[in-house]
């Protein structure tokens, strides 16, 4: 069946070439701190994401407050995590020769969560105004719109920033009570364009959730890997991939 519309996840897809937020959070943290063991960091951001979750004014807030939140939170789990917080080192554990849990826990504390959340909105700012670009020549061909796990703020957020001009679907998981890959929120957006899901390609950053997904809410997927191969090996099914979004405009939908 000949693909009518075209629908995006936004965090990772609409804001980067394919990288996820916590990825480039990590990065962002690392680079000023040095290492940071990544099971540690990703409980520690997954922690901060579910406990913004539980906060009155979550869906409420623009991209630059949910960024600038959820940096806080995560900078304090980070301070909070190891107990040794004492300058000069804890007598009850360091004897002055290893210093390596406080050295810890001041390199937890040694970046801003200000800086740390402009810089990240800095570069999404660049990468969405040129994706407006994208979504206007796609529009001329395709209907557009948006799914995306979020905290109530998709809506909010297209608005925002111009792209609620292209899209005439903007799902939400929060609003919606349905998470991807989970198949009832391609639905919700489905029935909004009156579309069977044969005439519908999604794209999005992260197999599990947007490749898996919408295969099995049988769309097409469309992956935007940022030119990294992924989890290759443990791929049950190989979607098409793009390296950037304007390299939807390239592909023949026929």
């Amino acid at each position: 069946m000949k693909i009518e519309a075209i629908l995006f996840d936004f965090g990772g897809t609409l804001d980067s070439d394919g990288v996820d937020w916590f990825t480039r959070l990590y990065k962002a943290i690392t680079g000023r701190i040095g290492h940071v063991e990544p099971v540690e960091f990703q409980r520690n951001a997954d922690k901060a994401a579910c406990d913004i979750c539980l906060l009155e004014d979550t869906s409420r807030l623009s991209m630059d407050g949910m960024v600038h939140r959820l940096c806080e939170h995560i900078h304090a789990l980070m301070n909070g995590q190891n107990e040794h917080t004492q300058d000069p080192p804890c007598r009850r554990c360091c004897d002055g020769a290893d210093l390596q849990c406080v050295q810890s826990a001041k390199a937890s504390g040694s970046w801003s969560a200000q800086e740390v959340a402009e810089e990240f909105l800095t570069e999404s700012r660049v990468f969405i105004e040129r994706n407006q670009l994208v979504l206007r020549k796609l529009q001329e061909r395709f209907r557009l719109g948006c799914i995306s796990n979020n905290w109530g703020n998709t809506a909010g957020w297209c608005r925002g920033f111009g792209l609620d001009q292209f899209f005439e679907t903007m799902i939400d998981s929060t609003v919606v009570g349905a998470v991807k890959p989970d198949q009832r929120i391609f639905q919700v957006a489905l029935d909004e364009l009156k579309l069977p899901p044969q005439a519908c390609a999604y794209v999005g950053d992260r197999y599990d959730c947007d490749v898996l997904g919408a295969r099995g809410a049988g769309l097409t997927p469309v992956w935007i890997t940022n030119g990294q191969n992924g989890d290759n090996d443990d791929l049950s099914f190989r979607p098409r991939r793009i390296s950037r979004l304007s390299d939807l405009l390239d592909i023949d939908w026929e």
